[in-house]
């Protein structure tokens, strides 16, 4: 059901993301090795202790997950891809992300301004796509 924004007046449909969460839970594999057990248990309580339900950054709706885990989306650079297909039109799409330096024993570069800590590709209907990159 699309919600607008007193706000803004856009119409904003924020999209059920529920079925892709895997952290905390399955999505460990090699960078928890690689990371030590400290620095994945301070990601693991930093997820649990993230926005829950109902939240509005910026003005925009997003529909977190509640109290279950696994409660986010956890991709790394040893991760396979994650589609996630959607349906109909839109004229924007907005994500809500956050992203964590991994320990200096395993990358020991410094994140610069401007580093692409990640990429969206979409995909659209007419089989053209398009890749984002997140900074």
């Amino acid at each position: 059901m699309a919600k607008t924004s007193a706000e803004y007046g856009a119409e904003c449909r924020p999209v059920d993301l529920s079925g892709f969460y895997n952290f905390p839970g399955e999505a460990s594999g090699a960078i928890r090795e690689k990371a030590g057990e400290e620095w994945w248990e301070e990601l693991t309580e930093m997820a649990r202790k993230s926005p829950r339900d109902a939240q509005k950054p910026w003005g925009i709706p997003f529909q977190l997950a509640g109290e279950q885990d696994p409660r986010v989306i956890l991709v790394n650079r040893e991760s396979p891809g994650l589609e996630i297909p959607l349906s109909g039109e839109a004229s924007h799409l907005c994500f809500l992300h956050r992203w964590r330096q991994i320990p200096d024993t395993v990358k020991s570069e410094d994140p610069a301004e401007g580093l692409v800590a990640a990429e969206y590709t979409l995909r659209y209907r007419d089989g053209s796509s398009q890749v984002l990159p997140v900074r």
